[in-house]
């Protein structure tokens, strides 16, 4: 169907595009609802009967309605319940006739449909000399509106030349402490700065308070964790840290006050936050009465966004993911404390940057498949935002217009932005850290460095040749990727003007291609000319990549398409996918045993791929864990590897469900090539917390 067409649903015609519905009356035949006019729908109304018709005889979910009817809108059952209701009141008939009702599940249409070509309209000369006119009058718009769209990219290019670069942006350093730096907040009097410091990845994460006029500092909780922090005083001047600790690695929310020279008194748990320490965000209104956190919930559940009255301790739920998401993560409250900013992040790993109104209740998606944002502050004024691109770049974000402009371009990695209350931004300056390729051969249990530097290099792989290690580096002062010979020559493959993270590299059989992702794109890399082709599929998004093993111009890949996983084999040469196999989240590959496996969403374990494409009932391995991605479980000629939260990377074996542990890393990915487990040695750079004045 192209959405142009009628729909015949038995005595109705249904007209998705001018969404009305026309009863078939004749002599013998009356309408059903008992009218005999067309009947207009309500917009609402005709998208969820198109989205229900698209799906006939298929249970179409509640988070599917609010994803493609309300537009990841938060409404309660009741709204979609009413709307359910009035089309078959509309429709008429018996109860079931056209929808039906599975509890728990969602709702089927149940009546058959037909489709009708549109009837071609013939026009009276009258009509023609009207349409003439017509033409001119839009001949007329549409050069108003390309000299409109010139004038835009001519403003777009004269505001571009308004973007400060490294070079125009002095940064003062506040912090000075060996290790890494961030997570910053100041005070209201500007006197006390808080921020989180780390020597090693693996030390406890240290929540410092520091006074700026004596330099003196003390921690918060010694010998705990502790991040998050945020400043409220009261009306007699006192002024009180609000914090996430990490007290016997629980996530519990505290608070303490804390005076200028560093002394500490009346702290108290005020809520828990997860099962776990976690790193995020937490904010409090001015009169101190309400707390809002992220609430993590146990896998697979979504995390979600909670507020706490502190007067009268009732916890209230104030976001509502769909079941297909991970949940709602970063937020910032508006200074006027009447929205809520977040990142929604969906189970395909894109991310949504969404707007709640706290008073309303509406929630709105101000920009889609982001990626993670690496700081996030509001304008006084509230309808403005800054935000930290994966790019290093500073965005201010209009709310009322939907406008994006970019303030300041930094040449090194900045996150964690803070707004104080003088108009200074705060930001945590310097890469976190630098990483070696480095590897572990299965079958001895040695450890080695295949690429060392003191740049990033991570994401390593080899063909099955194993001539060649081939990584992504920033050593040339963007991403880029990069090949090391067995004769040490190192050689840059990609040639991109833009710094875009690039990832999960995934090498053919034979050396001569590589898939990779360079934010959320996937693309394709020919090694020798150099050239990149995007690999696309309408409304659908990439996530693992795997090439066969013996053909060159044949990969796995998994996609989501709506709320459906599929797995989608993609031919290089013809440029065309196929469908495999559905429900497929993530994707790996034994070229020992030429032998596929793949993981369903929301259950555990790995599962056969089976020649026929059909995939075995009984997981084969990994039976008590959920994978999302190929990049924390990989299968070898010795059994199924998996790598948890804290980086421990076990082994398990195909014949037994007992799992021992290899190593453990400091960044949660790997990759099996060649029996060789290749992960990122990652170490702390130095990182420090800076101030800069930007005036708009």
């Amino acid at each position: 169907m192209d959405g142009l067409e009628l729909i015949k649903i038995h005595n109705w015609t249904f007209d998705p595009v001018k969404k009305t519905l026309k009863p078939d009356i004749t002599e013998n035949n009356e309408s059903q609802a008992n009218v005999s006019e067309e009947v207009s729908l309500e917009a609402k109304q005709a998208d969820l009967l198109l989205c229900l018709i698209q799906q006939t005889g298929q249970i179409v979910s509640r988070d599917m309605l609010l994803e493609q009817v309300w537009n990841n809108r938060y409404v309660d059952d009741t709204t979609i319940n009413a709307t359910v209701s009035r089309l078959r009141k509309l429709l008429g008939g018996a109860k079931y006739q056209y929808i039906k009702t599975h509890p728990k599940l969602g709702y089927s249409f149940c009546a058959e449909v037909d489709y009708i070509e549109r009837p071609k309209t013939h026009y009276s000369t009258k009509e023609k000399i009207l349409s003439l006119k017509a033409i001119k009058i839009y001949a007329t718009i549409i050069t108003v509106a390309l000299f409109a769209i010139v004038t835009y990219l001519f403003s777009i290019s004269q505001e571009s030349d308004k973007t400060l670069l490294s070079k125009d942006v002095k940064i003062e350093p506040l912090t000075y402490m060996e290790g890494r730096e961030y997570a910053s907040a100041l005070s209201g009097d500007g006197e006390l700065l808080a921020f989180v410091h780390q020597i090693e990845m693996d030390d406890y994460a240290n929540l410092v308070v520091q006074n700026l006029a004596t330099s003196k500092y003390a921690s918060v909780e010694p010998g705990h964790n502790a991040s998050s922090p945020f400043w409220v005083s009261d009306s007699k001047g006192n002024t009180r840290l609000y914090y996430i600790s990490g007290e016997e690695n629980k996530c519990l929310i505290k608070r303490v006050y804390i005076d200028d020279n560093l002394n500490m008194r009346d702290r108290e748990t005020i809520a828990h936050c997860a099962k776990d320490f976690t790193n995020s965000p937490i904010a409090v209104t001015k009169d101190q009465n309400y707390l809002y956190f992220v609430y993590y919930n146990e896998f697979p559940a979504p995390s979600v966004l909670k507020r706490k009255n502190l007067v009268s301790g009732e916890i209230k739920q104030i976001t509502a993911p769909p079941t297909n998401y991970f949940g709602d993560y970063f937020f910032s409250l508006s200074p006027n404390e009447k929205y809520l900013v977040f990142e929604r992040a969906h189970d395909n790993f894109l991310v949504n940057l969404m707007h709640l109104n706290l008073v309303t209740g509406e929630l709105k998606t101000l920009l889609n498949d982001t990626g993670f944002v690496e700081g996030l502050v509001w304008l006084p004024s509230s309808d403005k935002l800054q935000y930290i691109t994966q790019n290093f770049a500073l965005k201010e974000f209009d709310i009322d217009d939907s406008s994006q402009t970019t303030i300041y371009q930094s040449n090194v990695h900045i996150e964690d932005m803070f707004l104080a209350e003088n108009g200074e931004l705060l930001i945590s300056v310097g890469n976190r850290y630098h990483a070696n390729v480095a590897a572990l051969d299965l079958l001895t249990l040695e450890n080695s460095v295949l690429v060392d530097s003191s740049f990033r290099d991570f994401d390593g792989t080899q063909p099955i040749n194993a001539d060649s290690t081939y990584f992504v580096s920033t050593r040339s002062g963007s991403y880029q990727i990069w090949r090391k010979d067995k004769d040490n020559k190192l050689t840059q493959l990609s040639k991109f003007t833009e710094n875009s993270r690039i990832e999960e590299l995934s090498i053919s059989p034979s050396g001569k291609h590589i898939i990779f992702k360079r934010g959320i794109d996937l693309s394709l890399l020919s090694i020798s000319s150099g050239e990149v082709t995007a690999i696309q599929q309408s409304n659908t998004t990439f996530s693992d990549t795997v090439w066969h093993c013996q053909d060159d111009g044949l990969f796995f890949v998994t996609a989501k398409k709506g709320t459906e996983w599929t797995l989608l084999s993609y031919n290089i040469v013809s440029k065309k996918f196929n469908k495999v196999a559905r429900d497929v989240m993530s994707v790996a590959k034994d070229c020992y045993s030429n032998e596929t496996f793949v993981a369903l969403q929301d259950i555990p374990g790995v599962y056969l791929l089976k020649p026929d494409n059909s995939i075995s009932t009984l997981p084969s391995g990994l039976y008590d864990k959920f994978v999302l991605a190929n990049t924390e479980w990989a299968v070898g000629s010795e059994g199924f590897y998996h790598i948890d939260i804290d980086g421990h990377i076990t082994h398990q074996s195909r014949d037994s469900k007992d799992s021992s542990l290899l190593l453990k890393i400091r960044d949660a990915r790997f990759r099996v090539s060649n029996n060789l487990l290749i992960y990122n040695d990652v170490s702390h750079n130095n990182t420090y917390i800076g101030k800069i004045t930007i005036s708009n």
